[in-house]
């Protein structure tokens, strides 16, 4: 006796979705996440030993003849990791840009920083099938670590500061 033809078709779409099941690199990750960790620490040096009084950090970056403002914000701060969260201030001829936040844990003891939420979404994983229902990219987190990476490094070489910048950290 032969199965229904609906459940084979089922069956070989879950095997092929087995297939392309998504895998993640952890040491590329992990290495990525120790680069942004440097990154931060060049931006905000005292980083460790600033306090959670709620004043930023502020860089100017120049876009289009238009400053957008960069800014670090400390949440939390316990011996072994510190809680950050990184926003853009628009200029107001670029309000209708969605402004993004990252809140991103450091942790001191392992040198690496993590983001943990992006635009208000939290919990990501390390990868997820696709087609999935929250339709996230198979390698998402990766993604969004490499996007912290990028504002990092562009804040490093564009932005403009009122406090010193140590670029001798390496």
């Amino acid at each position: 006796m032969t199965a229904p033809l609906a459940y084979q078709r089922y069956h070989e779409g879950m095997l092929a979705r087995a297939r392309r099941r998504a895998r993640v690199d952890l040491q590329a990750h992990m290495a990525l996440c120790d680069a942004n960790y440097e990154k931060l620490f060049k931006l905000y040096p005292s980083l460790r030993a600033a306090t959670t009084d709620g004043a930023p950090r502020e860089f100017v970056l120049p876009v289009a003849n238009a400053g957008i403002t960069a800014e670090i914000t400390i949440l939390e701060q316990t011996p072994y990791t510190t809680l950050v969260r990184l926003t853009y201030g628009m200029h107001p001829a670029l309000r209708s840009l969605t402004e993004p936040r990252l809140t991103v844990r450091l942790y001191h003891d392992a040198h690496s920083a993590d983001v943990i939420e992006y635009q208000g979404q939290r919990r990501f994983a390390g990868a997820y099938d696709y087609p999935n229902e929250g339709m996230r990219a198979p390698d998402e987190k990766t993604q969004i670590n490499a996007l912290l990476g990028e504002y990092l490094s562009h804040c490093i070489a564009n932005g403009m500061s009122s406090e010193a910048v140590d670029f001798s950290r390496d």
